[in-house]
């Protein structure tokens, strides 16, 4: 087997990061997004000794539990790795490979949404200036590069809002020295926007912007990131208006969550599975 070559192979197995397994004269090939009992055209991308890697050029049977992609960036975007499949189909595949960790440990079904979009309640959206224009959206997946999008069909319509907000108002300048900006919408209706970069002083202006067109953003923060890694959030921070802070709520208890503090991000499925 050899880089570059091309087979007609049927998915036998699949593993927990979402790559489909075919045997090719007994090597084993991991082929990412091909669906147990699906039927595909692929080329040979990486070869080791013993086992390949591969990707799929002309998809020839589909699997009943394949779907369309409805985010126009899920291709490219590192966010979602398994929007193809049918949401039933991803509870039953989570289902298996966390049971699988834990053989002798009762693994209870998960409890599956009603409707798994528009539900998160937090976003951290890089930003980057390429080509004179300010990029915002997610990361490809294994890159730092930015794809940018609209919206997110995930995080919570507000979040989507403010994000669109964001964006139209943004100018180079305010993006200057920026890395991150972090929005978080409250089931309390309180929202929380804190800008992650070098220097609060180009985002003041955006700042007075979102409170007046937000009346339920009740805190923004700048936070003071330097560092040359991945890590998000920095060690100091300034509030710019409001508290360092929002109130949520979790099983009729009032929380005040600290914008570093971690909270779950589907919220109602957390109340779900304690009620």
């Amino acid at each position: 087997m050899k880089k570059n070559e091309e087979y007609i192979v049927t998915c036998i197995d699949d593993t927990d990061l979402n790559s489909g397994v075919v045997k090719i004269d007994d090597m084993v090939v991991f082929v990412p997004n091909l669906l147990i009992g699906e039927k595909a055209k692929i080329k040979i991308v990486k070869v080791n000794k013993k086992y390949a890697f591969g990707i799929i050029t002309q998809l020839l049977e589909p699997s009943i539990n394949r779907q369309e992609l409805t985010c126009e960036v899920a291709k490219t975007c590192g966010g979602c790795q398994l929007q193809h499949m049918k949401y039933a189909y991803q509870l039953d595949y989570k289902y298996k490979h966390v049971k699988k960790l834990f053989e002798d440990i009762e693994v209870k079904p998960i409890l599956g949404m009603d409707s798994p979009w528009y539900y998160r309640n937090k976003a951290q959206f890089p930003v980057k200036i390429k080509d004179g224009k300010v990029q915002m959206g997610f990361y490809r997946q294994h890159s730092n590069d930015v794809v940018t999008c609209k919206e997110c069909k995930i995080q919570d319509f507000t979040i989507n809002e403010i994000f669109g907000f964001i964006q139209k108002h943004i100018t180079i300048e305010m993006a200057e020295g920026l890395r991150h900006i972090f929005i978080r919408h409250s089931s309390t209706d309180e929202i929380q926007v804190a800008f992650i970069g070098k220097n609060e002083k180009n985002v003041l202006s955006l700042s007075k912007q979102l409170k007046n067109a937000f009346s339920n953003i009740t805190s923004i923060i700048f936070n003071y990131n330097t560092r040359n890694d991945n890590v998000i959030l920095g060690e100091t921070y300034k509030v710019l208006y409001g508290n360092d802070y929002i109130i949520e709520k979790c099983l009729g208890n009032k929380v005040k969550l600290h914008f570093k503090a971690f909270f779950q991000v589907n919220p109602t499925q957390m109340e779900v599975l304690y009620t």
